[in-house]
């Protein structure tokens, strides 16, 4: 999941940042490295706050001069969570499917939880969905010499 964000320097010399497809995430930094780095945290948050009031989390779509990438953990996560939602199965019941105990549903969603890909398919497996991933060279990436 890539997220376009806004970045501008703010009148007391900090990076305040803003996330178009998330207007709730907001932060800042005193360095511009610092503040890409804060508006991950911000993204996740705002992730996290969409879900404990049970909305949905779109993909995003915003476009910008800068972007923060965040782990493809997370973007499983946002899928299987969307699954839920739209087939208006809760946690209990994804649980019984899976015969996980809830706080193992708990952590399959949480974002900040390091859960393991094989979790996370079985999980999505369980709402009818799949897991695919692709690699691609970093085009950033210098070739060593």
């Amino acid at each position: 999941m890539r997220y376009a964000i806004r970045i501008r320097k703010d009148s007391n010399n900090t990076y305040l940042v803003t996330v178009p497809d998330l207007p709730e995430a907001i932060t800042f930094g005193e360095t511009m490295e610092e503040a890409k780095l804060q508006a991950v945290d911000a993204i996740e948050t705002a992730m996290m706050a969409r879900m404990s009031d049970r909305e949905a989390i779109q993909e995003p779509k915003g476009t910008g001069r800068y972007y923060v990438e965040l782990r493809p953990a997370v973007a499983a996560k946002v899928a299987l969570w969307n699954a839920m939602l739209q087939q208006g199965l809760g946690k209990a019941a994804l649980a019984r499917k899976l015969k996980w105990h809830l706080p193992q549903v708990d952590r399959a969603l949480d974002v900040r939880h390091e859960s393991t890909l094989g979790a996370l398919v079985e999980a999505l497996k369980a709402t009818g969905n799949s897991l695919s991933i692709s690699v691609s060279a970093n085009k950033h990436q210098r070739r060593a010499a």
